[in-house]
């Protein structure tokens, strides 16, 4: 019979103790709070897809409460049930965000660019506004 995890609670979290070494705090259906010597508790959720155990790595502990881990939990847990890897689909979806937003930053330039079009005519310069430059 598989041993029984009982819950954590925010106090248990809070509570835990620095060791030299890496250790877990089982939260049950797979979710995992990792303890570094340094201090930072990140949460990691495992799972099998096409029999390989995979393990996803969220936020750490303060920025992510426990209750919104174990909603991600869920979500995991559900994509994983219809057959999704959860790893591709949050790639996937990142990928979709960042396309967005290089989208958006766009925008102000290209409508600044127009109306420069528009009051000094077709021959005005489109460098008026120079690019920003990826984030270093």
């Amino acid at each position: 019979m598989p041993k029984r995890i009982s819950a954590l609670t925010d106090e248990q979290i809070s509570q835990a103790i620095l060791k030299q070494k890496i250790y877990k705090l089982h939260d049950g259906f797979n979710l995992i709070l990792r303890a570094s010597p340094n201090g930072t508790k990140t949460w990691v959720a495992s799972f099998y897809f096409e029999s390989q155990r995979k393990y996803m790595f969220f936020c750490s502990y303060p920025r992510l409460s426990l209750a919104d881990a174990r909603v991600l939990n869920i979500d995991i847990r559900k994509q994983v049930d219809h057959g999704i890897n959860p790893i591709d689909s949050n790639k996937i979806q990142i990928a979709a965000e960042n396309e967005q937003r290089d989208v958006i930053e766009s925008c102000p330039r290209i409508s600044i660019a127009w109306m420069v079009r528009v009051k000094y005519g077709n021959g005005a310069s489109l460098c008026v506004f120079p690019e920003k430059k990826p984030y270093s």
